[in-house]
């Protein structure tokens, strides 16, 4: 629950800080749903295929955890490396999701990049991968997108002073927006 209260807030703020965003994804949103008053719903959920993007893009940028850990179960030859088994090896989406070469202009939030879905599993990583990816990994999505589609529908949202720079929690090993953000908002 920790991680998608996390990327609830980054796409709250990311999505709300890009005005024509906004309208986009309103627009898919009325299409899908029919209209503002409309509950969200699965079969509504599995259309969203522009806010589905945006929230992939958002989890690019802003994987919750920054560190991925295994322990290698097997003695491993890697690029000249020996691994034992036991050892721990570690990775990180925050990195490996800004590299140009996989992602170009990574520095830019660009939700189009996802809109035909996820081209590489093994270079988006946000719910890990392989046997341990995260088994919750749908449910997330959804939780995410049925709270942005609510304040899409309900609200009149700006983001007063654009998105803050991620900070690592001092609780652990996620990355939270942790200064304040000024939200301005409304109900339609």
């Amino acid at each position: 629950m920790h991680n998608s209260s996390i990327t609830t807030s980054w796409s709250t703020l990311e999505i709300f800080s890009r005005p024509d965003l906004v309208k986009e994804l309103l627009t898919e949103q009325r299409e899908v749903l029919g209209s503002d008053a409309a509950s969200f719903s699965f079969d509504g959920y599995e259309k969203m295929k522009k806010l589905r993007a945006a929230v992939s893009e958002v989890l690019r940028m802003h994987p919750p955890l920054f560190l991925l850990m295994r322990t290698v179960e097997q003695d491993v030859e890697f690029k000249g490396y020996s691994i034992r088994r036991g050892s721990v090896v570690a990775c990180s989406p925050n990195v490996s999701h800004m590299l140009d070469d996989v992602y170009p202009k990574a520095a830019d939030f660009d939700p189009l990049r996802f809109i035909d879905g996820i081209k590489d599993q093994w270079s988006y990583i946000p719910f890990g991968g392989g046997r341990r990816v995260c088994k919750g990994q749908e449910f997330g999505y959804m939780q995410v997108q049925c709270a942005i589609s609510h304040m899409l529908r309900h609200y009149n949202i700006e983001c007063v002073d654009g998105v803050p720079p991620p900070t690592i929690a001092q609780d652990g090993m996620v990355i939270a927006p942790t200064q304040p953000c000024r939200v301005r908002y409304t109900r339609k």
